[in-house]
């Protein structure tokens, strides 16, 4: 981490508690991690369910901005977007399926991963098992990449930052587990 007033890592990382303690987060952001694991598991609990995939929304979830509006040079990659890619690379590791979803120009999203490839962690041919970037509803899309996965959409996770997205989500797949990142990284 950077730690500095103007990048909002002063609000996540604990430089002391890092060194002495291994822990490298600020109480609040120990709140804040907490609360959104334990809705994950709660939510990865209903009905015994096994969670599999990793539905995963690009602008403002895994970069800042929106890249259709700003370009594939302009998205920003900060350090907390980084923390949140290197989470997902670290739950790939351990099993789950990761895939984009996006509402976007396909060619556009391509562009950040290749572009900004030394600025991601997460990088589309390592760690996407597939994706759907169009301008379809998020629903359709994950049905179709639960298709072709061959998987249940139970089985799904859904992460986003749009609240209307994640209420669309919830309201016409009620079996996908939803998680909404924060507005603010």
């Amino acid at each position: 981490f950077n730690n500095t007033a103007t990048d909002g890592s002063s609000l996540w990382y604990d430089k002391k508690s890092d060194l002495a303690l291994h822990n490298p987060f600020t109480p609040p952001a120990l709140v804040a991690l907490g609360q959104v694991c334990v809705r994950m598991l709660k939510q990865c609990e209903v009905g015994c369910v096994s969670r599999k995939v990793i539905v995963l929304d690009c602008d403002n979830t895994l970069w800042g901005s929106s890249v259709s509006e700003v370009g594939a040079k302009n998205v920003v990659v900060s350090s907390e977007y980084k923390w949140l890619q290197k989470f997902f690379v670290r739950l790939q590791s351990m099993g789950f399926l990761l895939c984009l979803c996006s509402k976007n120009n396909e060619n556009q999203v391509l562009e950040v991963f290749e572009l900004r490839k030394n600025d991601m962690v997460l990088d589309l041919n390592e760690h996407i098992a597939t994706y759907r970037i169009n301008w379809d509803s998020k629903v359709k899309n994950m049905i179709a990449i639960a298709n072709e996965l061959n998987l249940h959409l139970n089985s799904f996770i859904f992460v986003d930052d749009n609240s209307g997205e994640c209420e669309q989500v919830r309201q016409q797949c009620p079996e996908i587990a939803v998680v909404q990142i924060p507005l603010k990284p």
